[in-house]
């Protein structure tokens, strides 16, 4: 077992050469295949609460084609 600063160094090395390269794969597997979506929850409000207008939770998910997924 390394010692716990030489641990977070390590764990911290692996990362950061760990997630570009798992990004690089999904944007190929995207280019490749039928793209990809990509989907969030947004907060929208035009009012104050207790009116019609009050603001809700929205879930939104956009469908990014293979050419627009190698831009990425």
């Amino acid at each position: 077992m390394p010692q716990k600063r030489l641990q977070a160094a390590l764990e911290q090395e692996t990362e950061a050469e760990w997630k570009p390269q798992v990004r690089a794969q999904a944007r190929e597997r995207a280019a490749t295949s039928a793209g990809l979506v990509i989907s969030t929850t947004a907060y929208f409000a035009l009012g104050p609460a207790g009116t019609s207008d009050a603001g809700r939770r929205r879930d939104i998910s956009v469908a990014v084609t293979p050419s627009h997924a190698v831009n990425g």
